[in-house]
């Protein structure tokens, strides 16, 4: 224990006696001591302090948090190999001030609110144009915040899945466990019937359970606007109806702005 002092104005760092005789914080000014009165028992007993209390509070918070880390990134190893992922940050990002840049930045910023909607993104563009680069900038920033994601592919799934034949729906309803799901290059799988039904099944429990998910495609925004076929069309109004399109061009918006993710009356294009 620290030297005690008794004054009325003690020094900033200095534990000190109050006029009550018990011990107080010399930084916080708050009690290190509590007089006990109870049946059997009185004493003075030691307490914590406002700001031992709170550095006790944020060594917790950071435990957890680390907790959480190691969990997500853990559930992110399950997905597209890591290696290729951990080098898809917003601070390698050459194009910043694109509009789907900065959009993807503010949906990170706004996670919570958007998850809590479960409203998630549809990239779209050109082959290369950095639909997964911004995707994965999601997905790294989200992790390090604790948040448990998952980035795949129709593909991807479709390889683990069919070999499971009578748990195959506990698989596709354990990916609830990832509060973000990103279907990558969704569109340039091997279009089967039972793709096509898996594909359906893993966005539909998706949005059934209210999570938010980002799907990345080569589709250009007419295909977008009028799919080819009677499952396209079913499964794309899906996405959009909790989605918002964002072409990946590195374009700014109207004046350099970007236009809030929660304007005008829902999250379609």
């Amino acid at each position: 224990m620290s030297e005690i002092t008794v004054c009325a104005q003690p020094p900033a760092a200095a534990n000190y006696v109050g006029q009550d005789g018990l011990l107080y914080c010399g930084r916080c000014g708050t009690r290190k001591q509590v007089r006990i009165t109870v049946p059997g028992f009185e004493g003075v007993q030691t307490c914590l302090c406002r700001c031992e209390a709170e550095a006790l509070d944020r060594a917790r918070a950071e435990r957890e948090l680390e907790k959480r880390r190691d969990m997500a990134a853990q559930m992110l190893k399950q997905g597209i190999p890591g290696v290729q992922l951990s080098a898809m940050t917003f601070d390698r990002d050459e194009r910043p001030e694109a509009r789907a840049s900065r959009v993807a930045r503010r949906y990170v910023e706004q996670f919570a609110e958007q998850a809590a909607r479960g409203h998630g993104l549809l990239f779209y563009g050109a082959v290369g144009a950095g639909k997964t680069f911004l995707a994965s900038c999601i997905v790294n920033a989200l992790v390090k915040k604790g948040v448990p994601c998952l980035v795949t592919s129709m593909s991807r799934l479709g390889n683990r899945l069919f070999t499971c034949r009578e748990d195959r729906q506990e698989k596709i309803d354990g990916l609830s466990r990832a509060k973000l799901l990103v279907l990558d290059d969704l569109g340039t799988e091997r279009r089967t019937e039972a793709m096509d039904e898996l594909t359906m099944n893993v966005v539909e429990t998706r949005l059934q359970a209210g999570l938010p998910l980002i799907v990345t495609t080569n589709l250009t925004a007419a295909k977008l606007e009028a799919p080819g076929d009677i499952h396209m069309q079913r499964l794309m109004r899906r996405i959009k109806s909790v989605c918002y399109m964002i072409e990946v061009t590195g374009a700014k918006g109207p004046n350099g702005k970007i236009p809030p993710l929660n304007t005008g009356g829902g999250v379609g294009p």
